[in-house]
């Protein structure tokens, strides 16, 4: 499912979650997918709103007027409703009528007019910003530039992912995690370095487990990751933003898990992710240690098998 969204879709995805932890509950609904979307930049969501003389702020003026703000601490418990869930339904169904291959933020916003009953639908309405309109500047701004938006290649393509609400859930964790070690040593962004802080907490874990497996020594990986965290900063007491890097590790983790057939994020899952993320300082740690993606994969796969049913690593 995830494997499709373009990497700004993505973004809106987490965004919404940060936005209902913002207003105090515990699900994603409607309106704060509309509140993450609107906080992607240089999206084609925004441009399309842009075209029909929408600005963000009033959308979000609007939503806000529905939606007192609650408890903004962080936590893992972060699930889609139902009308959410069937906003991302209706946006797989407007990008098959568009006849594009990839999720984007414009697919979204077309979900959310066609949901009809949540607050962003009707926050929408009230703003004119109806389907037809919406399906028209889309098909303009795809004819003069067809290479939109794209999704990057997809590493699977399952016809169903079941369960992926829970799979962004159980992934929600180790973000927390993650906003809690950045905010700790005063850092303004949560990046991979933090999510590696999280990785070697635990030496017994399965990731750790794997790195072995492989010949790491846990000991220098831990003092390599710890070289790249900048020295603490007391000073910055501020909520860390999330950095692009650190949303790819997050999301990586997800579709990691849907890779290996798993029914929830583990810290085998980031350890996956942070492999990914190769551009980033934690990714070419690991390269430089000789640590690679599919080598990793196999790893994890032997070790789950091995816990599942008492086999050895190797299969002997």
């Amino acid at each position: 499912m995830w494997q499709r969204f373009t990497e700004r879709a993505r973004m809106a995805v987490f965004f919404a979650q940060e936005e209902a932890q913002t207003f105090g509950g515990g699900l994603v609904d409607t309106e704060h997918f509309l509140l993450g979307l609107i906080r992607v930049s240089d999206s084609v969501a925004l441009r399309v709103l842009d075209t029909l003389g929408v600005q963000p702020d009033l959308v979000r003026r609007r939503v806000e007027r529905l939606l007192p703000a609650g408890d903004s601490k962080p936590t893992p418990d972060m699930t889609l409703t139902d009308g959410t869930k069937r906003v991302i339904d209706l946006a797989y169904d407007e990008a098959r009528n568009l006849n594009n291959d990839y999720i984007g933020t414009e697919h979204l916003l077309l979900g959310l007019i066609r949901e009809g009953s949540g607050i962003a639908s009707q926050v929408l309405t009230k703003l004119r910003v109806d389907i037809e309109k919406v399906r028209n500047v889309v098909r303009e701004l795809q004819a003069a530039s067809p290479d939109l938006d794209p999704a990057e290649p997809d590493p699977v393509t399952p016809k169903d992912i079941k369960g992926a609400s829970n799979l962004v859930s159980s992934a929600q964790k180790y973000m927390v995690d993650a906003m809690e070690i950045a905010r700790e040593r005063g850092s303004p962004v949560v990046s991979p370095e933090h999510f590696s802080l999280v990785l070697i907490r635990d030496h017994d874990s399965l990731a750790m487990r794997a790195l072995t497996e492989l010949g790491i020594n846990a000991e220098l990986l831990r003092q390599e990751l710890l070289s790249l965290l900048p020295e603490r900063d007391p000073s910055n007491t501020q909520e860390p933003n999330v950095s692009r890097s650190g949303i790819y590790v997050f999301a990586f983790s997800v579709e990691e898990a849907v890779l290996l057939g798993n029914e929830s994020v583990g810290i085998e899952h980031i350890l996956l992710s942070l492999i990914r993320e190769k551009d980033s300082p934690s990714g070419k740690v690991f390269s430089r240690m000789g640590v690679t993606l599919e080598a990793t994969r196999k790893v994890v796969k032997e070790i789950q098998k091995q816990d599942a049913g008492g086999q050895s690593p190797s299969g002997e």
